[in-house]
């Protein structure tokens, strides 16, 4: 008998192959969803990635850290290797304006790079 025979989770594919609620709707219906909850608040974005392995991917699209809020985030306090801090880094990579601003004038003002804080800002 194969190892793999009880294993029906198509990986990578974000929807289960069983049919459960979940697999009702299609993985970007929900990278939809999660992108409304990004926009409000990181903190429920946060809750609905610990859910379940769909919202687990659904969060990690380019799509939600584009247009993730950073109000919640704290400023200046995100040096180290911390969670927020690599959250940011996806976010500025994604191309959402209000974390490469924060990027920028924190570069700017807190760590005194003012050539890397102009740059990032311009």
């Amino acid at each position: 008998m194969d190892k793999n025979a009880g294993n029906e989770r198509r990986k990578g594919k974000g929807v289960p192959s069983r049919g459960g609620p979940l697999s009702l709707l299609p993985l970007k219906i929900w990278v939809m969803i999660a992108a409304r909850v990004g926009s409000t608040s990181i903190r429920e974005l946060f809750n609905m990635q610990a859910t379940c392995n769909v919202f687990w991917d659904a969060t990690r699209s380019t799509a939600v850290y584009k247009v993730a809020s950073m109000v919640e985030l704290p400023i200046g306090d995100y040096y180290d290797e911390q969670p927020e801090r690599g959250f940011l880094y996806r976010c500025e990579d994604a191309g959402n304006p209000a974390a490469i601003f924060r990027t920028g004038m924190t570069e700017f003002f807190w760590i005194g790079r003012q050539v890397g804080g102009m740059n990032t800002l311009v």
